[in-house]
């Protein structure tokens, strides 16, 4: 009679050698850890859909203020990639706005949450939009998640962001990455 252990022993260290570099072959890359060696004026970003797009650009910002309907003045920063050498992203901007605040937007993170009810400057929000050359020439635009700005002066803007957009037909785009922002004039 034949010992049935033979092969199980046999996968069972099969199994608990390789399957650890199973799991581990695709890992999406630390970004925190490049954050220290990206250059002014680009963004390192991971696009997913269904697939994933490792994705360097330039990116640049603005600040301004301005003055809603209610009187109250708003701080906004623009936001924007260059979609000169993106590959699969066609176009990524932001509007992130907050009333009150006449000195600009203070380091920290911001939460997309709610929808805008479009692209005005006086809103207390982010505004975000993506165009993917991966879902034709529907536009996305965000409805989840966050914004976080680690630095600020008056030429540069150094921040990450986790942020999922959403289409018309409910297809998700989910950008990740990190970006250290020139300031649109001084380009």
């Amino acid at each position: 009679m034949e010992k049935p252990f033979i092969p199980v022993r046999s996968l069972l260290l099969w199994v608990l050698t390789f399957a650890p570099l199973l799991f581990t072959s695709y890992i999406s890359p630390d970004l925190s850890d490049q954050g220290n060696h990206l250059p002014v004026g680009t963004c390192h970003l991971v696009l997913s859909k269904g697939l994933s797009a490792d994705i360097m650009g330039s990116m640049e910002f603005d600040t301004s203020l301005s003055k809603g309907p209610n009187g109250r003045t708003y701080s906004v920063i623009t936001l924007q990639m260059d979609n000169a050498q993106t590959g699969n992203l066609k176009s990524l901007g932001f509007l992130i706005s907050r009333p009150n605040q006449a000195k600009g937007i203070a380091l920290g993170s911001y939460n997309i949450g709610r929808r805008s009810e479009g692209f005005l400057p006086y809103f207390d929000g982010i505004f975000g939009f993506a165009n993917s050359k991966l879902s034709g020439e529907l536009p996305f635009f965000a409805s989840e998640g966050t914004i976080t700005i680690t630095h600020a002066d008056s030429g540069n803007l150094t921040g990450n962001m986790d942020v999922v957009f959403m289409n018309s037909d409910s297809k998700r785009l989910i950008i990740k990455g990190i970006f250290k922002a020139s300031r649109a004039e001084l380009r």
